[in-house]
This record gives C-alpha cells, structure tokens and sequence, in this order.
C-alpha cells in the first residue's frame, strides 16, 4: 500500500500546527501554521549613500526605542534581519497587525519636522499560512514569500495584507483599508488578493456644537447640560499616534483586558476624558486601587462637574464591558460621585 500523498502530509501538518503543535521532520525540520510580517525600509541604499553612518545609528536608535520593543509587546519574534529589513514570526495575525500600525504610526511620529529625503520609513506585508521551521529556527516556505512580496507591493510607510490575514482580523480590529484586488507576485503561482491599510495622520472633522434647545429645567442645570457636553467631548489636540493608543485602550478594555489597556493609555501623550476614565477603571479593575484614586482625584480637579451616571448615559456601550469588570463599580470605588452634588449645581460651587 502506498504512502500518504504529499497534501495530506501537509494537511496533518496544518492540524498540528493548528492546535499549537509542530510535526518534525526527519531532517529535524517542523511544519506550522504562523503569521509571517515582512519589513524593509524605502529606498534605504539612496539613504545609506548620502549619510551612511547617521542612517545606521537612526535605524538602529529606531530599533531600540520602537521596533524591538513594540515586537516584544505583541509577542512577536525576529526570525532573521536582512539588513535594513526584518522577518518577523507572530502565532496570532492580530498581533502581527497591531504590532505592524504601531510601529508605523510611531514612525510617522519621530518623522514629524524631518526633510522627506532624509526620512526612514518601512513598508510591510503580512500573510498567514503554514511555514516551514528549520532546526536553526529560521523559517521557509511560501508564507514567507508571499509576505515578503507584499512588502513591495505597500506604500511607503504603509501596510499591505494577503486576503488570508485580512479575514483573520477584520472583525476584530477597526481597520480602514483598499482593496488592492489580485495582486500578480513575483515567483508566485497564483495572484493573491491583497489590502492596504490606511495608516498615518487620521483626517479628522471639525467638531460642531450645536445650539443647545431652549429647556423649563433651572438655569443651573441648564448650565451644568451645556459644560457637561464639552466636558464630554474631550477635545484635545491628540497627534495620530495618541489617538491610535486610545483607540487601542478603549478596544482592549471593552475586550476585559485591564493591564493591557493601562499599558495603551500610560504610552499616549494626552488623554481625553473618555480615556481617563477608561484608565481609572482599568486601574481598579487590575487591582491597583492606589493608582485609580490618584488618578480619579485628578480628573475631578479638571472636571469638577463630572458624574459616574451622566458618562454612562453619553457612553452607554461602555457599560457593557467582557470579564468580570463593572464600570460603574469600578469608577465609585476610586472616588468618583454618580451625581453631581446639589450645591455644586445650584451654587456653581464645585471643589
């Protein structure tokens, strides 16, 4: 009786790898299934052959302080380095692609004020799909190739994902992207469909306040109403990176995940109001109750009017949060008032 074919070796190999397992080969090498994120910089010879010494101790400054440590963050590793590139294995392609926005917005950040001809940015592509691990650890197959062709297919500074990654993270993630459509790769059988995600500066509205309704109530509530809804805007002049950190927060604390989204928020520049909110629960949801009446002492100086219930009732999904964290439960512990004091409308004296 003959032998397995060549695809259902490879199949039981997928379903090892599904599950977290690896077959080993005789010739000591694994299959497995991985999120494979590929990185270059652009036009990184042109960079190298004007200022060669300074574009070596940049890259390697924006390593240290950025790309390492946002890898090590999303529990990624570095397969290898090819010079002013990376290959970079991740098990979740969630991971792959968070890791992939942060670094690049954080680019987009440390490039502010930098001529465009002296900037280092990087495209990356990601696909997901079975690899195959030597004994050395360095990984080979056709995931790392496509990976590595839709790098050359990203925009500077951009993002480009196989049509494999983008269905693993587009209902878990706010993304905005193009479909690029089949895209033909170099050495690639087939066309891949592929995404660019949208990354950088966020083209934001201008916000507009409308008139407030005449109202029966007494003119202090009246006037409580009216600071209440600016209070509640939180508008602040946040960079895109600041923006994309609470964004992070906000999603990792409605997933149940408190260390995670103190870990967003303490990285970000500014906060919103909605923020230090979301990060004085955090805190007393992770048990650091210290921290979260600290912090919900300070908030209370800068919005004296504020009330656990009139956030809610602007902020009503908040309230519905995964895992065992309650909102409400949450922001009262740490000294936040549900209402707001009688005499601190009527009299307009808050502390």
């Amino acid at each position: 009786m003959s032998g397995p074919s060549i695809e259902n070796r490879q199949t039981g190999a997928s379903v090892w790898a599904k599950f977290g397992c690896s077959k080993r080969g005789a010739m000591g090498e694994a299959r497995k299934l991985a999120a494979i994120l590929v990185a270059d910089v652009v036009g990184y010879s042109r960079l190298a052959g004007a200022e060669e010494e300074r574009t070596l101790a940049r890259l390697r400054a924006l390593r240290s302080d950025l790309i390492d440590p946002t890898i090590a963050l999303h529990h990624g590793r570095i397969v290898k380095r090819t010079g002013d590139g990376s290959i970079i294995e991740f098990r979740s392609v969630v991971d792959a692609v968070r890791c992939a926005i942060e670094v690049q917005n954080g680019l987009v950040e440390r490039n502010a004020g930098v001529p465009p001809e002296r900037r280092i940015e990087f495209r990356v592509g990601i696909h997901v799909g079975d690899v195959v691990e030597e004994s050395d650890g360095d990984l080979m197959g056709d995931c790392v190739n496509i990976a590595a062709r839709l790098e050359g297919v990203a925009k500077p500074g951009g993002i480009c994902l196989s049509e494999d990654a983008y269905r693993h993270v587009k209902s878990r993630l706010e993304l905005q992207v193009s479909d690029l459509g089949a895209v033909p790769l170099k050495n690639i059988a087939e066309p891949v469909r592929a995404y660019a995600v949208e990354v950088g500066p966020a083209r934001v509205d201008a916000a507009k306040i409308a008139p407030a309704p005449r109202s029966k109530k007494p003119m202090a509530i009246a006037a409580f109403a009216a600071a209440a809804a600016l209070v509640f805007a939180g508008v602040l002049a946040l960079t895109p990176y600041d923006r994309y950190l609470l964004n992070r927060g906000e999603n990792e604390f409605l997933a149940g995940h408190p260390k995670e989204a103190i870990e967003s928020y303490t990285r970000a520049g500014q906060l919103d109001l909605k923020a230090r909110v979301l990060l004085i629960a955090s805190y007393a949801a992770a048990g650091m109750p210290e921290k979260a009446r600290m912090h919900a002492q300070e908030l209370l100086r800068n919005n004296p009017k504020f009330s656990v219930n009139e956030f809610i009732r602007l902020e009503p999904r908040l309230a519905h949060v995964a895992g065992d964290m309650d909102l409400k439960g949450a922001l009262v512990s740490s000294g936040l008032p549900l209402d707001v004091r009688w005499e601190c409308l009527v009299r307009n004296a808050c502390p």
